[in-house]
């Protein structure tokens, strides 16, 4: 088991593609080594997770996403950011929640709080190419047509097909 960071990258100068991969260092030293590859312009990090299994996570997302790999050798996926950095997320929760209950086999993780998360602020933000500042400004005005169509994602994600009290 090796912990590291699994990541997205994305490209200005490769608009269609994707980087999915994985340092024991950092994510930034890491977009710094692909600058000096020649590239036109840099890779900017649209997702990282911290996993405690790097080297598991990225094969899992790899395997994932064979089918839109650009060569075999390589990294690069043609794929959705989003869907990409979507599919991090859910992994990542996957790998962390086996080790949760292989280890702790009574608990379960609990979202406790109902803010949002600084870094997943971060993450969107990064993926828009705006400030997190801006991004939670947006939020702030958004109705409920906006929410709703996300929520209704989110439930099929979860697996959750009621409400509770105080829903829509």
């Amino acid at each position: 088991m090796s912990k590291g960071f699994v990541y997205v990258l994305h490209n200005a100068s490769m608009p269609l593609l994707v980087k999915i991969g994985r340092t024991t260092r950092s994510s930034q030293q890491r977009c710094n080594e692909l600058w000096q590859t020649g590239v036109p312009t840099p890779f900017q990090i649209a997702m990282e997770v911290f996993s405690p299994d790097c080297c598991e996570l990225e094969a899992i997302m790899h395997k994932e996403f064979g089918e839109v790999r650009v060569t075999p050798a390589r990294e690069f996926f043609r794929a959705s950011m989003g869907e990409v950095c979507e599919r991090l997320q859910e992994l990542h929760r996957d790998q962390v929640e086996r080790l949760v209950s292989e280890y702790l086999p009574r608990h379960t993780i609990v979202p406790t709080d109902l803010k949002v998360d600084e870094s997943h602020l971060e993450d969107l933000a990064s993926v828009i190419g705006d400030h997190p500042e801006n991004v939670a400004s947006a939020m702030g005005i958004m109705d409920v047509h906006e929410v709703y169509p996300a929520l209704c994602r989110w439930r099929d994600m979860a697996g959750v097909d009621t409400l509770d009290e105080g829903g829509l």
